[in-house]
């Protein structure tokens, strides 16, 4: 009578029909290769394990023979070399993938919404809004993004971070365009008496610093090479070009037309390239001394604004490509004085604080959605409510804005 019982126990068990299916579907997809000529006809299928667990009255159910817990480290292999960065696949890298900001494009929703959530007067202008890895950036950086203000150099960093990693999705026959930090031509332009091997010495390090962010990425293997330049609250752009050794400046200042203005902190910066190239033993590295510095020609130079060169630059960082395309722009800007530029120049602002501070690889994205929504699903009265010292604190952000634009 026994028997019957540990029948009925033995298919009551949902896990044997779950393998009876199981072995039904893999019969039935070799025996359609096998009608294909793709396989061999199987009639058996072979045990899946050696292992028997008792489970229940009269239960046996085969499992897997479970892995060694040493088989694999969690970060890297016993030579401690770590995993190898995942890359995108080959069919993700094509021209036809919007990585470019359409200037064009009115503010979304999204976009809007975000604006509105930043420049509210809430907070203590200290949360933070952006991470990854060392760089980090503050909500009282993001205010600047308001229109009438310069662009904080954290801003500008983090966006360089966000390129960096959009390259990973550049088409084969596109150049491979590295993005440094602000800090390299802050560190190595304020001589503040320093001789010109602790300039070098402190160039190499900040440089190194920015290639080691991205592992991936090796020297030899750049075309491309951009500095963005903060002196004096004004943006530059500096190009090295190092696979047909070129050296480029690029501002929204229309009266640049020579280096005659740069004559002094350029040369530093040329000069500090080439000695990082040579001590890197860059095939490129005397090629790069011989070259001619030189002023990259635009049509949306500006005469009187003071306060977008930021946004220019960063512009400049996402769009130009040099020598290696048709045109040396991927898009173009209107020109200076129309309202179709001052239209261009709002969007930009609005466009660049969401792609940086939405950034899919940002370490806190999750609690800037969450600040995000929670502000957007509250009233109009609701939003308008804020304590005396947020108000205060949003003042006096305001208002050391409004200094560092006029002094």
């Amino acid at each position: 009578m026994s028997e019957p019982v540990e029948t009925q126990v033995y298919w009551r068990d949902p896990r044997v029909h779950e393998r009876i299916d199981e072995i039904e579907r893999a019969v039935a997809k070799q025996n359609k290769q096998k009608d294909k000529g793709k396989g061999p006809m199987v009639t058996e299928l072979p045990p899946q394990a050696n292992v028997q667990k008792k489970r229940g009255s009269g239960i046996t159910i085969r499992e897997p023979t479970p892995m060694q817990e040493d088989s694999v480290t969690p970060h890297g292999d016993k030579l401690g070399r770590g995993h190898r960065e995942k890359k995108p696949a080959i069919t993700l890298h094509s021209p036809f993938i919007g990585r470019m900001v359409n200037v064009n494009e009115k503010i979304s929703r999204d976009e809007d919404n975000v604006c509105d959530w930043i420049y509210t007067i809430r907070g203590t202008g200290s949360e933070l809004y952006f991470a990854w890895r060392d760089v980090k950036v503050m909500r009282s950086e993001f205010e600047s993004f308001s229109d009438g203000y310069h662009i904080k150099p954290f801003v500008v960093d983090a966006w360089s971070v966000v390129l960096n990693h959009r390259e990973n999705l550049r088409s084969p026959q596109s150049p491979l365009r590295f993005y440094c930090t602000t800090v390299i031509s802050s560190k190595c332009l304020l001589r503040r008496g320093k001789s010109t091997v602790q300039m070098d010495n402190e160039f190499n390090r900040n440089i190194d610093i920015d290639l080691r962010r991205f592992s991936h990425v090796k020297l030899l293997e750049i075309d491309m090479m951009f500095i963005p330049v903060l002196i004096e609250k004004h943006y530059y752009l500096i190009v090295f070009d190092l696979k047909t050794p070129c050296m480029e400046l690029l501002d929204n200042n229309a009266s640049s037309t020579s280096f005659a203005r740069y004559n002094l902190w350029l040369e530093t910066l040329w000069k500090s390239m080439v000695n990082f190239l040579k001590s890197r033993k860059h095939p490129k590295a005397d090629l790069m001394l011989a070259v001619k510095p030189r002023v990259v020609l635009c049509p949306w130079k500006t005469k009187e604004n003071l306060v977008d060169s930021g946004i220019y630059c960063m512009r400049h960082m996402e769009v130009y490509v040099g020598s290696w395309g048709e045109s040396k722009w991927k898009e173009k800007l209107a020109r200076d004085t129309t309202v179709k530029a001052e239209n261009q120049l709002e969007r930009l602002r609005a466009k660049y604080l969401f792609n940086i501070i939405m950034f899919e690889k940002n370490m806190v994205i999750m609690k800037v959605k969450e600040d995000c929504i929670a502000y957007s699903s509250k009233t109009l009265e609701e939003k308008n409510k804020f304590t005396e010292d947020e108000y205060a604190l949003h003042r006096k952000r305001l208002e050391d804005a409004l200094k560092d634009k006029t002094d």
